[in-house]
């Protein structure tokens, strides 16, 4: 700190410097008294913190100057004028300086001003109070700056063909900043103009291998464009460089990665079963790890092999949060598919209905589901005729029984289709439906188990200098595998907080406090004041995220929503659907909870409900098709004035579920339904009627001894409220065939 006159300026203890940097974070906002004595001690304040503060306070005006500080009720601020010559808002102008002058063509003034602006960051911004709450927006806002201020400084380098001054700290940053695509889009065009285009080409390619097997995304469209323009030697690269590396062309195909780290044998299975495959399938292989091992990163590797090898390939995830619709996960992958061939009209006739959505006016019978699997396996084994067929179903700890029941049915069907199914998720719980049709298929001679764990330390260390670009300390990889767990998603995550801007690894950064979940919190943060707001809100959706939802509940403007996604996107915490502009979904489940986790208890519950009443606003068959999904959100929120709604949905859902054959996850609804009934609206007369659809739901499901308690609890309660109907529905129930058909639903 300095005066103004020059002279240094030596701040008294730790208190008072802390006191100063809350000012400093709020600007020339008023910062209460209570919110800097919870700065300087927390929840725990001595008696005498208003006085304490008061001489923290006058110190610092006896040192900065008497004006430096002003009483503002209910506390203090730094005045205007002291705040406007702070570095921030020198820094935040240099670089908007610098920004204008290169749009309009003046590269050599836009350089002075942009190195300007570097020369003033000096060290960590806020390193003694790091892991406050209170000052990690500004120190987001500060690293946004930063780097801002170093794409300038080399953008304008390029433009004034200055390609060797700028080859030296591009990479530097790309090392120290391995996922800013900005760095290594500017690096490429660099060493292009330096004639060395395979090591263009190897930045891209170590680009994409760190957000593939990282963050589970592809290259943004400026990296992709970059390396399609260098591939074809475009004549733009050197005659008209563009400014801020926007370049322009078609996307070419992601090509084939070779090596995962520390997978090798997960992978020679993963192409054995291939093989096995092609000479005639159908052939499983299942890959089970805990959150962040991997599973996607060898899936998506085997989705390349495949594609590669000219394989038709679908891809479906199942979701925790919201009921998705039965079959989610193969409905999904099928689609991917196109174009599904069946054998005869019948199967055709069944399959359409599964992917189009089930038909309201069709009975069913316990016998309807074997012969949609049945047609789904005729389906598959036709089209892997003409292309061999790649289906992987991810995160199957979420899926329902019928897309349970379907997997089980590929696995054991007669068809001998040229296909291979990759199976994901974590390791079920004994109690799960999942662990039985593990168990299940472990005696299937087509079927291959593969364990995906954390990585032993050796494996660690490769990955650490893979992402650093240099061999790193042995000590500090060991360092890095201790407080990871060996898992690849953290180990990644640990670097990019280690990393150093002259592409070293800074272990003393490892003692900042805060988790995996805290870094991709911050990572958020970085896109915007409404970025936390509008993520945390679609965390909350299960299946594929839009930006419609988040405008009717936050109440905000297209273009603001549109833009956050879009950079989110670009960070590497979505990716987007293919074939479905518009939608996204997280990059990682970790992704999501980090933000989803983070929301308190009650304000969960009614962000729930308010996703689903949104989405019942959608009305008429738009609603009913998605009434899983509104069921599972109205489920959460029965303690917050939603159980009345959410019986009505969940039996909805029942009924969709019965319409598809899903008859295990109808009966599943029907339970919670009950459950609410009972726990919450206390009303008999409902209770009997779901008891009704429970005994008819039991029967299709093959649960006779659940379908005759049912029927006869509901009729002993439709006696004791005198009701005739629902006492001759309940005595015939068992009967009925179209239970769900005839209710006028």
């Amino acid at each position: 700190e300095v005066r103004r006159d020059g002279s240094l300026v030596d701040l008294p203890g730790g208190k008072a410097r802390v006191l100063l940097l809350r000012l400093l974070v709020d600007g020339s906002g008023v910062v209460s008294v209570d919110a800097l004595a919870d700065a300087l001690w927390g929840e725990t304040p001595p008696p005498s913190a208003i006085s304490t503060i008061q001489v923290h306070v006058s110190n610092l005006r006896r040192l900065l100057g008497a004006e430096t500080i002003v009483t503002r009720s209910p506390g203090y601020a730094l005045s205007a004028d002291e705040r406007g010559r702070a570095d921030d808002r020198r820094l935040e102008a240099l670089v908007a300086d610098a920004r204008s002058l290169r749009g309009d063509g003046r590269s050599a003034d836009a350089l002075a001003v942009a190195r300007d602006a570097v020369a003033l960051l000096r060290g960590e911004p806020y390193l003694e109070v790091i892991g406050e709450d209170w000052a990690q927006a500004e120190i987001v806002r500060l690293d946004r700056l930063a780097l801002a201020a170093r794409e300038e400084v080399h953008a304008s380098l390029l433009d004034l063909g200055r390609h060797r001054d700028a080859l030296p700290g591009l990479e530097a940053l790309v090392v120290a900043h391995p996922f800013h695509e900005r760095f290594r889009a500017q690096l490429m065009l660099a060493l292009y103009r330096d004639g060395r285009q395979a090591d263009a080409l190897r930045c891209y390619a170590e680009g994409r291998q760190l957000l593939v097997e990282q963050l589970g995304v592809d290259p943004g469209p400026e990296l992709q464009q970059m390396e399609a323009r260098v591939l074809a030697h475009d004549e733009s690269l050197h005659l008209h460089p563009p400014s801020t590396v926007h370049p322009t062309g078609p996307t070419p195909r992601p090509r084939h990665e070779t090596s995962l780290v520390g997978r090798r044998r997960q992978s020679k299975v993963l192409q054995v079963a291939w093989r096995q495959a092609l000479a005639g399938g159908p052939v499983v292989v299942t890959l089970e790890g805990d959150a962040g091992t991997g599973k996607s990163a060898l899936a998506r590797w085997a989705v390349e092999v495949a594609t590669g090898e000219g394989a038709a390939v679908g891809v479906g995830t199942a979701h925790e949060l919201a009921g998705a619709p039965p079959f989610w996960p193969g409905t999904e992958a099928l689609r991917d598919l196109a174009t599904l061939p069946s054998a005869d009209t019948a199967a055709a006739e069944l399959v359409g209905r599964l992917l189009d959505g089930p038909s309201a006016d069709v009975a069913p019978s316990a016998g309807q589901q074997f012969q949609l699997f049945d047609a789904i396996a005729q389906a598959l084994e036709q089209l892997s005729r003409e292309d061999p067929v790649l289906l992987v179903l991810d995160a199957l700890q979420w899926a329902d029984q019928a897309s349970l029941d379907l997997l089980g049915f590929l696995v054991r069907t007669q068809a001998r289709a040229r296909l291979l199914v990759i199976a994901a998720y974590r390791p079920p719980r004994p109690e799960d439906p999942l662990a039985a049709v593990v168990a299940h298929m472990a005696t299937e001679p087509n079927v291959h188990r593969l364990s995906v764990g954390p990585l032993d330390a050796d494996d660690v260390a490769c990955l650490v200098d893979q992402l650093v670009g240099a061999p790193v300390d042995a000590h500090v990889a060991t360092a890095i595998a201790t407080a990871t767990g060996g898992i690849p998603f953290y180990v990644g995550e640990l670097v990019r907080q280690l990393a150093t801007d002259d592409g070293g690894i800074d272990p003393s950064k490892a003692a900042v406090p805060g988790s995996v979940r805290a870094v991709v919190r911050e990572r958020a943060a970085r896109l915007g004041d409404r970025s936390i707001e509008i993520l945390t809100l679609v965390a909350f959706v299960g299946d594929v995220i839009t930006d419609e939802l988040p405008q009717s509940i936050l109440g905000l403007d297209a273009p603001t929503v549109a833009a956050v996604l879009d950079d989110a996107t670009r960070e590497g915490l979505l990716v987007e659907v293919p074939g479905r502009a518009g939608a996204y979904r997280f990059a990682h489940d970790i992704v999501r909870h980090a933000l989803y986790d983070a929301v308190p208890q009650r304000q969960r519950a009614e962000t729930h409900v308010a996703l689903g009443r949104a989405l019942v606003q959608l009305g008429g068959d738009e609603a009913r098709a998605r009434a899983s999904e509104i069921a599972g959100h109205l489920a959460q929120g029965i303690d917050v004035g939603a159980a009345t709604e959410a019986v009505r949905w969940q039996r909805e859902a029942a009924a969709r579920a019965v319409r598809s054959q899903a008859y295990a996850d109808a009966l599943r609804h029907l339970r919670r339904a009950l459950f609410i009934v009972r726990s919450r609206v206390r009303d008999e007369r409902l209770e009997c009627e779901v008891l009704i659809e429970v005994a008819a739901a039991a029967r299709l499901a093959a649960e006779p001894s659940t379908a005759q308690v049912a029927r006869q609890r509901a009729e002993d309660l439709a006696t004791r409220l005198g009701d005739e109907r629902l006492t001759a529905r309940a005595t015939n129930v068992l009967l009925a065939t179209g239970h769900w058909t005839r209710r006028g639903r």
